[in-house]
């Protein structure tokens, strides 16, 4: 939990006079500040006054208090009235408001001035007040507050009470999984009626220990994913998209694959599972017998088995580059089964970033060396700060006399390069503090020495642009396929452009004070320097610096070889057409400009091969012709989806077939979407006929609704009409329990009698069904 509880609730009623003028506090929303003075307990929020002053305007009432047991509990009458009279002292401002999270009812949270060091008092019980329990409470941070009141008090807000009933819900749901099981807690009970470690008796622990785990395993599954298919064959959109992953354990050597699959659900919600992480480790019998893709492709398509998910569910899939993942990809998913690939693009722009930044392990391997050299500079000094502890501490030291606050320079993780992108903005932000450390101990900044400060700062400018796409990718927790493809697109009209100016990151004015960081009025933000926007200039091509125009070519390069060629080249297998819909599909995106970002120029046929060679310069002819056919494939993809459900379901409701209630009873389209009356979606037989009538007119229906949502686009008034159309219900997602916590949702004991017992005794015999392979387990 990180900082005060947002759904927590206080014990006392706030004073009319109460301050409102606290700002947002991470991971807590909206507080206020004031000193709250009634000691009345409100269950309810907001109490709406019978006929008072306030001319029926609802009044809100502090958060309640409750027990870790989930019951209300009892505050002590000396609680609220220590709250109203404490005193705050001096240098201090006091934050928050009982109406706003319970901790407010329990003690005292107050701010420091021009520090990041606040402090919470506790006043919950005698002990705490003649102590004067002092919490700390670091950037404003308040999880340590729960947790004391939770643990030495027993208190806690609504939010802990709904996570709480949450996780018991789960608990509840795998005890069922268990409880409907044949055998359910055989292997408990048979683990634990044993006695004397012998040999026979190690042999059948064996047997009953792999028992216990595959009953945890198979609840927990069913319990965590069995509304999975449920969601898949009632979903408006019958997409699953795969994802696959082999990759390496550095420190033990051991490889594992993970697969997890993509869909939306019947509430058009886009649903994640992660279905299985395993050790990869086929026998030399096994890879002897095919290729490593072939190999690769029977596990992935065991997991899909086990879940219920079939080969030809899968509409796509995303990958990284690796080739045995992608020979199996190509090779099989795509080749044998038509499910589309699609190369990641936050592992394509790592390996272009690496390529045109010369930031490769191998230091024999890059071709760029001078920037490799420049980003090794800004390593150095990060490692300085990190290694010497009385460097750290004059920087520290340095930081709170010039900025009022301390930042981290966090340590450059190789294998990670989004973090050489913090530590270059960080270098680049403490820029004036840094150079101030290296000048008090009577040493030149060496970053300062010839054109380093302007070969960082034009590196870090290009590096920047690429990072925001990566990280939007990582860490969106949204669909980003469409952001991130515009983003690739304004990157090569803007920032790779070789003879446009480059848009050049500056080192910020660092104050002296606290005081002047407040007083500036072009960049008006609190003490927090690190989430100031940095400044920029615009650089022409021709004041560029060596090393940033040669940086600048090779990524232009790079992205040419590994994004915009293969979106142009038919024959290859990535990207698949759902890059496209993704983009054309998207409202704010109407334009499909982003086709136009993406054209060769004729500056880009010399990073193309001899046998892509042709691709460029794209004219527009190519641009309109690419754009019809991804038009082409989504009206087609649509009429084959309608023709597929048509035929599986003969019937529906009141004897009609089932996709017929999504059109309109009127025969003919609508005048305004007369000029978009294509009929490429159409398939008519081969003998010029239009074949079955009824299929012919409902997949013209359905290409007209596509026609519509091309000109329109889905609003919500048409997500409404199509909830109410086709009776979408919701499903409760149960939600996932943490890995330690599985054994608590197993049933005390087994569930049955004596005979039950030794039947199960009898149907595992340890004699006959264990392995000698198993001792030991």
């Amino acid at each position: 939990m990180n900082g005060a509880d947002p759904g927590s609730s206080s014990s006392a009623t706030p004073d009319t006079n109460t301050n409102t003028g606290g700002g947002v506090v991470d991971g807590e929303g909206d507080t206020t500040e004031g000193t709250p003075g009634s000691n009345e307990q409100q269950d309810s929020n907001v109490v709406g006054p019978a006929g008072g002053s306030t001319g029926g305007v609802p009044l809100l009432s502090p958060k309640s208090v409750y027990s870790n047991d989930g019951k209300v509990a009892e505050v002590d009458a000396a609680v609220p009235t220590a709250v109203d009279n404490f005193s705050v002292p001096a240098g201090f401002v006091r934050k928050g408001s009982r109406v706003d999270s319970f901790m407010y009812s329990l003690g005292v949270y107050v701010e420091k001035s021009g520090s990041t060091n606040h402090t919470y008092f506790c006043l919950a019980s005698s002990k705490c007040r003649s102590n004067k329990k002092i919490i700390p409470c670091p950037k404003g941070d308040r999880s340590n507050v729960n947790t004391h009141l939770k643990r030495q008090h027993k208190m806690q807000g609504t939010e802990g009470v709904k996570k709480r009933n949450t996780k018991k819900e789960t608990q509840t749901s795998i005890q069922s999984a268990l409880a409907a099981s044949t055998n359910s807690g055989l292997g408990k009970n048979r683990c634990a009626s044993r006695s004397p470690p012998t040999h026979r008796t190690r042999r059948f622990l064996a047997s009953a220990s792999k028992h216990l785990l595959v009953e945890m395993y198979v609840a927990t599954k069913k319990a965590v994913v069995g509304n999975m298919l449920t969601e898949i064959e009632r979903a408006p959109l019958p997409i699953v998209h795969y994802g696959i992953d082999l990759w390496q354990c550095k420190i033990t050597g051991l490889k594992y694959i993970d697969v997890h699959v993509c869909y939306v659900n019947s509430n058009l919600e886009l649903q994640h599972e992660l279905l299985a992480v395993k050790h990869y480790a086929p026998s030399a019998a096994v890879q002897a017998t095919g290729k490593a893709s072939e190999i690769l492709f029977n596990v992935f398509n065991s997991v899909l088995r086990e879940f219920g998910v079939k080969i030809s569910d899968l509409a796509g899939g995303t990958t990284d580059s690796g080739s045995d993942v992608k020979a199996m990809c190509v090779n099989f998913l795509l080749a044998q089964h038509k499910g589309s690939w699609d190369w990641c693009v936050c592992h394509l722009a790592d390996r272009a970033a690496e390529q045109a930044f010369g930031t490769s392990a191998d230091p024999q391997k890059p071709k760029n060396k001078d920037a490799r050299g420049v980003v090794q500079l800004v390593i150095k000094a990060a490692a300085k700060v990190n290694q010497s502890p009385i460097f750290k501490q004059k920087f520290d030291e340095a930081q709170l006399q010039m900025t009022g606050e301390v930042l981290k320079i966090r340590k450059h993780a190789p294998q990670r390069w989004l973090s050489l992108v913090r530590v270059m903005e960080r270098i680049i932000r403490l820029w004036h503090v840094l150079r101030k450390v290296y000048a008090n101990d009577g040493v030149e900044f060496p970053l300062d020495k010839g054109d380093n400060k302007d070969n960082i700062l034009q590196l870090y400018s290009l590096l920047r642009p690429l990072a925001a796409i990566t990280r939007d990718g990582q860490y969106g927790a949204v669909p980003m396929s469409a952001e991130m493809h515009m983003a690739f697109a304004e990157l090569k009209q803007e920032g790779l452009d070789p003879t446009g100016p480059l848009k050049v990151f500056d080192i910020p004015p660092t104050p002296d004070s606290p005081a002047a960081l407040q007083s500036d009025e072009e960049l008006p933000v609190t003490v927090n320097t690190g989430k100031k926007p940095l400044p920029h200039k615009t650089v022409e091509p021709a004041a560029l610096r060596p090393v940033a125009t040669k940086t600048r070519e090779l990524l232009g390069k790079a992205l040419v070889e590994k994004l915009y060629a293969r979106l142009w080249d038919e024959e290859s297998a990535d990207p698949s057409p759902f890059r496209n819909a993704s983009v054309l599909l998207t409202p704010s995106y109407k334009d499909s400009k982003f086709l136009d970002g993406h054209a060769l120029t004729a500056g880009d046929a010399q990073h193309l091969g001899e046998g892509r060679a042709h691709l460029a310069p794209t004219l527009d002819d190519d641009v309109q012709s690419k754009l019809d056919a991804s038009w082409a494939d989504i009206r087609k993809r649509a009429s084959d989806a309608a023709r597929k459900e048509h035929s599986k379901a003969a019937t529906g409701q009141d004897g009609q077939p089932p996709l017929k209630r999504f059109c309109s009873p009127s025969g003919a389209p609508k005048p305004r979407f007369a000029s978009l009356a294509r009929h490429r979606a159409r398939h008519e037989s081969a003998d010029g006929s239009d074949g079955d009538s009824e299929i012919n007119v409902l997949m013209q229906q359905m290409s007209q609704e596509i026609e519509r949502y091309h000109s329109l686009y889905i609003t919500a008034e048409e997500v409404a009409r199509l909830s109410r159309t086709w009776h979408i219900p919701g499903f409760k997602d149960i939600p996932m329990i943490a890995a330690r916590d599985i054994h608590t949702c197993l049933p005390p004991r087994f569930n049955g009698g004596d005979a039950d017992l030794t039947a199960a005794e009898a149907a595992f015999d340890v004699i006959k069904n264990t392995e000698t392979g198993d001792v030991g387990l």
